[in-house]
């Protein structure tokens, strides 16, 4: 079992628990886990929840969840680990992304059609023209809120980009060693 000091700044944590919001975005996603959280350090994350982004710690997440893994870039060095903290934290307080949330999800899916369909394409768009004159770093929702800090340094989770970043994905990542299963 990992014990706090092994996480460090900018390491993810991707959880799932038994919720029935964790199931639906297990299910629609074809993934195990279902959330994505950064760590500021060995203790304290920053994660975006539905009342948005939010200051949080470890204890926390192994507390609500039923897996907690952590994952470390492959090429992230302490001071880029530093600078990712430091961008979630100036986040802090900003809203959650609903909508770009439902248009990852629409646009990963298990089979990725979804996206396809009428009510997939509707998503996309209307999320698309939201953010065209506000960009992407008004509002997250958890994966996004790692990969833009991340993006933030240089340093990508993936050849998507951060705003269709998905939890499942941070767990098939290249880009992202498993350091430990913490729960």
């Amino acid at each position: 079992m990992t014990t706090q000091a092994t996480c460090q700044a900018g390491d993810i944590l991707v959880t799932a628990s038994a919720s029935l919001n964790s199931t639906a975005i297990q299910n629609g996603t074809c993934t195990t886990v279902s959330h994505a959280v950064l760590m500021i350090d060995h203790i304290n994350a920053v994660e975006a929840v539905p009342e948005g982004v939010i200051p949080s710690n470890l204890s926390k997440s192994l507390r609500e969840s039923s897996k907690v893994i952590l994952l470390r870039h492959k090429h992230m060095t302490h001071a880029q680990g530093t600078r990712i903290a430091q961008y979630a934290l100036k986040q802090v307080g900003k809203p959650y992304d609903t909508l770009g949330a439902a248009r990852a999800g629409a646009n990963s899916g298990c089979s990725g059609a979804f996206k396809y369909t009428a009510p997939g394409m509707l998503i996309t768009l209307v999320d698309e023209l939201s953010k065209s004159q506000s960009g992407h770093e008004t509002s997250f929702f958890c994966s996004e809120l790692v990969a833009m800090a991340y993006r933030s340094v240089g340093l990508a989770l993936s050849s998507k980009q951060p705003w269709v970043t998905l939890p499942g994905g941070l767990l098939r990542s290249d880009q992202l060693v498993m350091v430990d299963q913490l729960k």
